[in-house]
């Protein structure tokens, strides 16, 4: 039987050579690990670092960790919640704008290798059913009780 998770295993991993490399010609000075921080908030800024948390389906830990870097290397900020002084809003800086085009185009090119000779509908089609693997897997991790750290 041919596994769902061996593929998509296998895509992620020439999906991060081939973002890796194109990262490597652009000299941004982050890796992946940090560009999906950034992806996320080019869409959301000014969020909480546990909202980030949440919504990417990543623990805290690993959250606090990439924006730790991704402050250091000058692409966030973090300021106090004026609504809450326990929590931190995360901020991008015009550094992280410079190269908000650059990271898109990237994106989109390895968008554009992935569904080559994919119809519309077909590309559709995978992504809702993408999307509905991963509620699958979070709601049974979630009712499982094995995710405490991302709720």
């Amino acid at each position: 039987m041919d596994s769902i998770g061996k593929w998509i295993s296998t895509i992620h991993r020439y999906n991060h050579i081939y973002i890796s490399r194109q990262f490597e010609t652009l000299d941004i000075g982050i890796g992946k690990g940090q560009m999906m921080f950034l992806l996320f908030l080019y869409k959301n800024d000014g969020v909480t670092q546990d909202y980030i948390s949440k919504k990417l389906y990543i623990d805290k830990a690993t959250v606090t960790r990439a924006i730790q870097k991704l402050e250091s290397e000058g692409f966030v900020k973090r300021t106090v919640s004026p609504d809450d002084r326990r929590q931190n809003l995360v901020y991008l800086t015009k550094k992280a704008r410079k190269v908000e085009k650059d990271i898109l185009n990237v994106l989109r090119d390895v968008n554009d290798v992935m569904s080559e000779n994919f119809t519309e509908q077909e590309k559709d089609q995978i992504i809702c059913l993408l999307k509905k693997m991963v509620n699958n897997m979070v709601t049974e991790i979630q009712e499982k009780g094995v995710e405490k750290s991302a709720e």
